[in-house]
């Protein structure tokens, strides 16, 4: 029961989505771009991922990333409940991560990523389909590079930190993170 259910609200939100931006889609984007083989490695970090979408200037060497995402839509990058904040947080980090792939991968070398965005799927209770798009400034890129390296440093040598002690919200994870980069933890 749920499955069908399920598939229909699916089909529905695809066609939705189709009817609006069926005109968006243009022959320089790129689905699908996988980063397994590309060698980018930030610091001592070895990344690899997949792009959902990416738009690709060859002759400026720029591209805009665009990741999907299915679900109920936030309409702006603020998030009203901490459940939103940390869930858009998240997103953010995620276009942040795939900036550092993109820019540091083998391939790839040369080109800069100008924006990213997350583009839901599922349309709003009115109808509208929403994407977040964002830029990224080189502080809070620096930051987050230093925390994935902080962080692999960590996975690599098994020395998986006690979390405990950090409130489980939104603010006690930017305390977390930011006791990593500040080699509290």
């Amino acid at each position: 029961m749920d499955h069908e259910k399920y598939l229909i609200r699916g089909s529905d939100a695809l066609r939705t989505f189709f009817d609006k931006k069926y005109d968006s889609f243009h022959p320089n984007e790129k689905a699908e771009v996988n980063f397994s083989n590309q060698h980018s490695i930030v610091g001592n970090a070895h990344l690899t991922g997949k792009l959902d979408l990416a738009n690709i200037d060859k002759d400026n060497k720029t591209m805009i990333i665009t990741d999907y995402k299915t679900g109920h839509p936030t309409i702006n990058w603020n998030g009203k409940t901490d459940f939103e904040k940390i869930k858009l947080h998240r997103y953010r980090q995620q276009l942040l991560f795939y900036k550092l792939l993109v820019e540091h991968a083998r391939d790839w070398r040369g080109y800069s990523v100008e924006s990213g965005i997350m583009q839901y799927i599922e349309p709003t209770t009115r109808g509208d389909i929403v994407s977040l798009e964002t830029g990224f400034n080189s502080e809070e890129l620096n930051n987050f590079a230093k925390l994935i390296n902080i962080v692999w440093d960590h996975i690599i040598q098994l020395n998986l930190p006690d979390t405990s002690s950090y409130d489980q919200s939104f603010k006690g994870i930017l305390a977390f993170e930011q006791d990593l980069i500040d080699g509290v933890i």
